[in-house]
């Protein structure tokens, strides 16, 4: 009885991941299909090529990250060198924490130098009876070129921990930072940039629901303001991975969310389905395109959120149009800060607290060209 009771979820099991693998292929042909209908005709000229990065800067001012003071004494001197040689127009930072306001006034001040203009959304105040901060960090650094006509910021509401009504008060809150900006040819952008909630350590705390509500209130926010733009990008850090969305349940009580969690899709495939939006990396790339790799950043080891988890792609460039007779082409896609940070004579840089060389964050950037007609 025993033994077929095993077979039987073992089965079940099976039949689970091959329907979640059907559905991803189902979800990565989809975005192969609405970025061929939003192709330009082949005589067609562009007016504009845009460059978007975005980066989490990840464990940059946590106490638990090794070598700290000389990651942030290199860091200036990383991005100012990254601004010299890919010149983008448009970089996306997640966890511009306030914690580290010195590094990033002088993030500001060489990319000022360098041509650039931040915009940005930075929250580190105290939820309610002490315990974790709320924050955003969300910050768009932006050429000079590309004229601002405004920015807005949307709460994305609390993670819940536990299943508790007051653990609610003790959690991070998320959101979305929004900027219009107008390029060298009259076409209006919609830029926005985010951090999702991640799941904080393993399957315990796995917050694929939250991450299904915020992606459909950015996904809403998105088209609602996106109707008054040309062309609409969003850069960041979405916490939700293509190849590690439907978790074992994680024996909790389950509740009506739990139920609804379970039966429906993961956020990417939702993503996908219901932003209108092209996911620019697998139009390029066949690989998995991992953005958090445990395999090559040892980084990635001491973060409390990251551990137990797999490589995942978790960071994203996603364009489009809500508006009629509009057109792109994704030109490249590619990793950036995915290389070992390096001394002064151009060798990496070894951590101490660990085996292995030292990365800007536990997260890799992505970077993506576009043209617009």
């Amino acid at each position: 009885m025993k033994l077929s009771v095993v077979v039987s979820v073992l089965f079940l099991f099976s039949l689970q991941v091959r329907a979640q693998s059907d559905e991803i292929e189902t979800a990565y042909s989809r975005n192969q299909q609405r970025y061929q209908q939003q192709q330009p005709q082949i005589s067609d000229n562009p007016v504009d090529q845009i460059k978007i990065v975005t980066m989490n800067l990840g464990l940059l001012a946590r106490p638990e990250v090794p070598n700290l003071v000389q990651r942030s004494q290199i860091l200036t001197e990383t991005l100012e060198k990254f601004l010299d040689t890919e010149q983008p127009d448009i970089v996306a930072f997640q966890e511009a924490w306030d914690d580290i306001r010195e590094n990033l006034h002088r993030i500001r001040e060489v990319a000022s130098k360098k041509g650039y203009y931040s915009v940005q959304q930075i929250h580190a105040s105290q939820a309610w009876f002490g315990g974790f901060q709320t924050h955003n960090g969300l910050e768009i650094l932006v050429k000079k070129s590309l004229v601002q006509e405004g920015a807005e910021f949307s709460d994305l509401g609390f993670l819940k921990i536990t299943r508790t009504k007051l653990a609610a008060l003790f959690g991070y809150k998320r959101g979305v930072l929004y900027a219009r900006f107008t390029t060298r040819s009259g076409r209006s952008l919609l830029v926005a940039t985010s951090h999702f909630t991640p799941n904080l350590g393993g399957p315990i705390y796995n917050q694929e629901s939250t991450r299904r509500k915020q992606a459909l209130e950015t996904i809403n926010h998105l088209k609602t303001l996106g109707e008054a733009s040309d062309y609409v990008i969003l850069a960041g850090d979405l916490n939700f991975s293509p190849e590690f969305e439907h978790k074992v349940q994680d024996g909790r009580e389950s509740d009506a969310e739990d139920a609804i969690w379970q039966a429906s899709a993961g956020a990417y495939p939702l993503f996908v389905e219901e932003s209108g939006l092209v996911d620019t990396y697998p139009i390029l790339h066949s690989d998995k395109g991992y953005t958090q790799d445990r395999a090559r950043n040892p980084v990635t080891n001491v973060s409390p959120s990251t551990d137990g988890e797999p490589e995942q792609r978790l960071d994203y460039v996603w364009v489009g149009s809500y508006v009629e007779n509009r057109s792109l082409r994704v030109h490249s896609v590619k990793m950036v800060f995915d290389q070992p940070l390096e001394d002064k004579n151009g060798q990496p840089i070894q951590a101490e607290q660990y085996d292995g060389p030292l990365f800007m964050s536990d997260h890799f950037g992505l970077c993506s060209e576009i043209s617009i007609y």
